[in-house]
């Protein structure tokens, strides 16, 4: 008799302990690649974030991807999240979009792909072909054929009449 009580009580025990665990957070993995090149993006920053109270969002989990530009994120609350990437060698603007987990799930598989920026080089010399140095050069893109444009990049000739211009979003090309 005493066997059964003992029985019983460990299995009210572990019935009510399952019953007081909280559920088991989400995860969420992924990868970043290239979008020219499909190679994985090492060192991209992958942050997760869910929206405030306030305009701004709190920030939740942030972490890099690894050599196979592959990322995962553990013990995530319920709710809508925000993912996005980030790269100091890719197109400024993060790549994001919104996820809504719920408590145990599992969510593989998410890829961004981000676009190298365009690099503009070139060499200004004048009517005689020396070089111009300290010249000013602006990138201008003229979105939806406007006579006039927003400055998108800048650069300045160095003593040799050469400039080099990094990050200019592709749409501007």
């Amino acid at each position: 008799m005493r066997e059964i009580s003992v029985f019983a009580w460990l299995c009210l025990a572990a019935v009510a302990q399952q019953s007081t665990d909280p559920p088991p957070g989400a995860s969420i993995s992924g990868k970043v690649l290239d979008r020219k090149t499909s190679e994985p993006i090492r060192k991209a920053e992958v942050q997760l974030t869910k929206p405030g109270s306030e305009i701004a969002m709190q920030s939740v989990q942030q972490l890099s991807t690894d050599e196979s530009g592959k990322f995962r994120f553990e013990g995530i609350a319920p709710g809508r999240y925000q993912l996005s990437v980030t790269h100091q060698a890719y197109s400024p603007e993060p790549k994001a979009r919104t996820i809504e987990v719920v408590a145990g799930q599992d969510l593989t598989g998410v890829v961004f792909k981000l676009t190298p920026p365009v690099v503009i080089t070139g060499r200004i010399i004048d009517e005689d072909g020396d070089p111009v140095i300290s010249c000013e050069v602006v990138a201008v893109s003229r979105a939806g054929g406007a006579t006039a444009g927003t400055g998108v990049g800048r650069a300045s000739t160095d003593d040799t009449g050469h400039y080099r211009m990094f990050g200019v979003p592709p749409a501007v090309m």
